[in-house]
C-alpha cells in the first residue's frame, strides 16, 4: 500500500510544475526544489536559503537557473553545522528568521563553513546600522524587503556561471 502511494505521488509530482510541487510537497524542516529529471539530490544545493519566508523562497526558485537546486532551512536550530553545504554557490540569510543576538555568529559560521559561497543578507527593512553590521560580519551582498528582483536575478545568474 505504501509503495503504491509513493508511486502515485511521484507520478503526480512529474505531471505538474515540478519546482512548485516539490516546494509544497516537501513540508519538512528542510524544503528543497529539485530540477526535473533528478530523482535524488546529490551534493549540496546551488542556493541555500536560511529563511521561512515562502515568498523569498519562491522568488529564488523562479529567478534561478532551471538546473539549480534551492534548499530552504527555516528552523534556526538546524544551522549548527553547515559544512555539508560546502559546495553551495550562494547562501541567502533572511534576518527575520534569526534572532538579533545570533546574526553575527551565524554570518561568521557561514563564512567558516561555506567560504566560497556568495553570502546575501536580506533585511526585513533597510537600516544603515544593520547593513554595516551585516557587511562587517561577512555578508558580500545586502538586500532589503521588498527584494529588488533585478538585483537578486543578477546575483543568481552569477552563481550559474561558475
Amino acid at each position: 500500500m505504501a509503495n503504491r502511494l509513493f508511486k502515485a505521488s511521484r507520478k503526480l509530482l512529474s505531471e505538474v510544475n515540478y519546482k512548485q510541487s516539490a516546494r509544497t510537497a516537501l513540508r519538512s524542516p528542510i524544503m528543497t526544489s529539485i530540477p526535473a529529471g533528478i530523482d535524488k539530490p546529490i551534493g549540496p544545493p546551488t542556493v541555500l536559503a536560511l529563511t521561512d519566508d515562502d515568498a523569498l523562497i519562491d522568488l529564488l526558485m523562479r529567478l534561478g537557473d532551471p538546473h539549480s537546486r534551492v534548499e530552504a532551512i527555516p528552523d534556526c536550530g538546524l544551522y549548527s553545522d553547515l559544512r555539508p553545504m560546502r559546495g553551495c554557490k550562494m547562501v541567502v540569510l533572511d534576518d527575520a528568521t534569526i534572532k538579533l543576538t545570533e546574526r553575527r555568529w551565524l554570518l561568521g559560521r557561514i563564512r567558516e563553513d561555506i567560504p566560497r559561497a556568495l553570502l546575501v543578507y536580506v533585511a526585513s527593512h533597510h537600516d544603515a546600522d544593520t547593513e554595516r553590521t551585516a557587511r562587517a560580519a561577512g555578508a558580500g551582498y545586502y538586500l532589503s524587503k521588498p527584494v529588488d528582483q533585478r538585483r537578486l536575478s543578477l546575483l543568481l545568474s552569477a552563481t550559474s556561471r561558475d
